[in-house]
Order: structure tokens, then C-alpha cells, then sequence
């Protein structure tokens, strides 16, 4: 499995919603052409999602022109920058699943939960 980097987690951690390339090169204070490979590195790891600063969808993105884009986090993303929002933990079996993969305590809170409130 893929463990990003102190540099990478800097960077995801700035993408909880869609930012553009400069607003991440303020944000972060590192060099552009450091940012375009971490930014690549992640969009090749599925950690990152480009999507154009025009429009919700694309298909492609160009490589060599990273600033017509914004970049989000994608929800391969999301779960490691936040392994715990789902009942998952970095020991992938250290909980039982179930067949969709929420965890039996996660479930088990839900209903609790679904029972205090109702």
C-alpha cells in the first residue's frame, strides 16, 4: 500500500474542498514545480481527484498545465487522511466487517444511536 510522505500529507490536508493550484502554492509555501510532482504523484495514486476550474466533470486532465484545475481529495483520499470516519482503522483487520465493510462497533453505535434519537 502507498504511504504518502510528510510533504504529500501536507498537501491532502489542504484539500478537504477544491482548491486551485496557486491558492495551494500560498497555502503550502513550497516551490511550484515541487507542488505540480506531489500533485502528480497523488492524482497517480488516486488520493487526489483534478477536476477543471470550469465545469464539475472531466474525463482527462493535462499534466503539463496544472493550473486549470482545482484538486479535491477523493474518497481514497478521504479515508486515509481520515481512517476513522468509517469505523476502518490503519490495521485493516484489526475490526470485523461486514459484507459492505462498516465495522460490527460502528453498527452497533449506529443503532444505539437510531434508538436514542427515535
Amino acid at each position: 500500500m502507498y504511504e504518502p510522505d510528510e510533504l504529500e500529507r501536507k498537501v491532502l490536508s489542504r484539500l478537504i474542498f477544491p482548491e486551485h493550484f496557486e491558492s495551494l502554492l500560498e497555502e503550502t509555501r513550497m516551490p511550484e514545480n515541487i507542488l505540480g510532482d506531489i500533485l502528480r504523484q497523488l492524482l497517480h495514486h488516486r488520493l487526489v481527484v483534478a477536476v477543471p476550474a470550469e465545469t464539475e466533470t472531466a474525463v482527462f486532465y493535462d499534466v503539463d498545465d496544472l493550473r486549470l484545475y482545482r484538486y479535491r481529495l477523493s474518497r481514497k483520499g478521504y479515508d486515509f487522511m481520515h481512517p476513522s470516519a468509517y469505523g476502518f482503522n490503519q490495521d485493516a483487520g484489526a475490526q470485523e466487517r461486514n459484507a459492505c465493510g462498516i465495522s460490527t462497533e460502528n453498527i452497533a453505535l449506529q443503532k444505539s444511536f437510531q434508538r436514542a434519537v427515535f
